[in-house]
């Protein structure tokens, strides 16, 4: 929930992404080496979680795909919900998390 958070404290950042990185070349690049380095630590996470046995084998390919998943909603759940007309609460926020838990979901190794 704490990313959820931070995303609603700063939501105006998000409302305005494209344009902000398009008009600051410094603040783009630093936004695409966060971007990766959190890519990076998400697939770092799914492949520790593979070798700890926690979770399915997985191709590289859906493992990166997996992991812009879970950014992707992480980042922008909440400009989701803004976008949708739908009201930011705590109850819609813990959705989010619920929507990264279905997202999971068909990966943990059962048994």
């Amino acid at each position: 929930m704490f990313i959820q958070a931070f995303n609603w404290k700063y939501r105006f950042f998000k409302r305005e992404l494209p344009a902000l990185l398009r008009a600051d070349p410094v603040l783009g690049e630093r936004f695409r080496q966060t971007h990766e380095k959190t890519l990076t630590l998400i697939r770092s996470q799914l492949e520790t979680s593979h070798r700890g046995g926690t979770l399915v084998p997985l191709p590289e390919r859906d493992r990166n795909l997996l992991a812009e998943a879970l950014w992707l909603v992480s980042l922008f759940w909440l400009t989701y919900l803004e976008t949708a007309g739908e009201e930011v609460t705590d109850a819609s926020t813990a959705r989010g998390v619920d929507v990264l838990r279905l997202i999971l979901g068909p990966y943990p190794r059962s048994g």
